[in-house]
């Protein structure tokens, strides 16, 4: 790796405990589009902050054009993916039923929650 596309940032990626080997990887396989360092690093941030994995496809580096001061420029944005959206639906199974009947009335809807079921009970036809 002696050549890299995107510089390593030795002073940035040492704060977030982010290795040479990773950096490679991020800029080579997960990102290969991505343009810029600090779009890779907030892709990287946004992962660990809502708890994702940047490598198995969580985050998106997408390239948008916006206009400032009439002139459009290029931005890079990190988005979550609907990979992303998914595994975080899926971890919400895994929450108490007081915060599943908060969301639900925040939501708006009526989401089932199941309490003291008998394991035999589990797989009865409704």
């Amino acid at each position: 790796m002696s050549d890299l596309r995107i510089p390593f940032p030795t002073e940035r990626a040492a704060k977030r405990e982010l290795s040479l080997l990773q950096w490679g990887v991020l800029i080579n396989t997960t990102f290969p589009s991505a343009l810029s360092e600090d779009a890779i690093i907030n892709a990287w941030d946004l992962a660990q902050v809502r708890g994702l994995d940047v490598f198995s496809g969580h985050v998106a580096i997408v390239n948008q054009r916006r206009k400032v001061d009439n002139n459009w420029i290029n931005q890079e944005s990190c988005w979550l993916t609907l990979k992303a959206q998914i595994f975080v639906a899926h971890k919400l199974v895994l929450l108490p039923a007081s915060t599943l009947l908060r969301l639900a009335q925040w939501l708006n809807a009526d989401i089932p929650v199941v309490r003291n079921m008998n394991p035999a009970q589990i797989n009865r036809p409704i």
